[in-house]
Formats: structure tokens, C-alpha cells, sequence
């Protein structure tokens, strides 16, 4: 457990030869923020960041073997891509300044529990076959393309605003 206000990882951010788990606790409203691929050698076992501030990932990509869950507001500095167990944002997801991509391959529940773009559009957003999306945020808004490859649920009233918006499997509501 790594605990701090603002915490930077300025490099690759690995296991060694053990897939480890991360846990980050920022406190004050700090920022978290990955500069590099995280498990981009050598995958994490897990990655979970806490409900306070907001997390910068800039690097890419983000692997693990288990769960990865971000606590907080998320903004993608780069173009992402997520494989892991599964995968939640517990707050809101932005592009920074630039429209960026999101993908999630995930065997188990990609959960946004917040808004999708909803103060910077994403350029697209893709999900693989495995698992199902939750959306219980309310919306999901893309400048580009939208392309579910699992089922989705929906949690609450959504609007989904994309160019073209694909689904691959069923529609449901929880």
C-alpha cells in the first residue's frame, strides 16, 4: 500500500518475477498519476486506486492478472488500453485535452459507476467479448465510434452518444 497526496510514477511500473498487487490511497484531493505503461513487462496482480482526487494515466497501458479498480475521477492523457480481470471506474472518465481512445479487454464486469466523457469526449471506446460493461453512470459519449463486444447492462437511464455504436451481445437493465 502506497499512501501520499500526489503520487507520480514517473516510469514502468512492474512486477518482478511474482505478479504483486498495488493499492494507492492519495489523500487531499491529490492526483495519482502513471507517466508509463503500468505491467507493461510484467503485469500486476491487481491495481486498486481510492476514491480521492483523480488519477492521470498517460502511459497506455495498464495490465493485470486480477482486478483493477480506480477509485476516482480518471483522465486519460494517451491513447489506453486495460486487460485485466476485471475492471471498474468508480468516478467519471475524460480524455485530457485531446480526444483519446479507450480500450478494455477484460474476462469478467468492465464497470463505469460514473459519466463517460461527459466533460471531455473519448475519441472511441471499445470492449472485448469476455464479461459484460455496466454502465450505471448515465451516459457514455464518444467523438468516434462505440463498440461493445460483451453484454451490456445499463443501471440507469443512459444516453450513449457516438458516431457509430456497435453491440455485440444483448442490452439488459439491473
Amino acid at each position: 500500500i502506497l499512501s501520499g497526496n500526489d503520487i507520480t510514477f514517473k516510469e514502468i511500473v512492474d512486477s518482478d518475477t511474482i505478479a504483486r498487487d498495488l493499492t494507492i490511497n492519495s489523500s487531499g484531493n491529490g492526483i495519482t498519476t502513471f507517466e508509463k505503461a503500468v505491467g507493461g513487462l510484467r503485469q500486476l496482480g491487481s491495481l486498486t486506486t481510492n476514491s480521492d482526487g483523480t488519477l492521470h494515466l498517460n502511459g497506455g497501458t495498464v495490465k493485470a492478472e486480477g482486478d483493477v479498480s480506480f477509485g476516482e475521477t480518471t483522465q486519460l492523457g494517451d491513447d489506453t488500453t486495460i486487460t485485466a480481470g476485471s475492471v471498474t471506474f468508480g468516478g467519471t472518465v475524460n480524455s485530457d485535452f485531446n480526444t483519446r481512445a479507450l480500450t478494455i479487454n477484460a474476462s469478467g464486469d468492465t464497470v463505469f459507476s460514473g459519466a463517460v466523457g461527459g466533460f471531455a469526449a473519448l475519441s472511441n471506446i471499445t470492449t472485448d467479448a469476455g464479461g459484460s460493461t455496466r454502465i450505471l453512470g448515465g451516459s457514455v459519449r464518444t467523438a468516434g465510434d462505440q463498440s461493445y463486444g460483451d453484454a451490456v447492462v445499463l443501471g440507469s437511464d443512459t444516453t450513449i452518444t457516438g458516431n457509430d455504436v456497435t453491440f455485440g451481445s444483448t442490452i439488459d437493465w439491473s
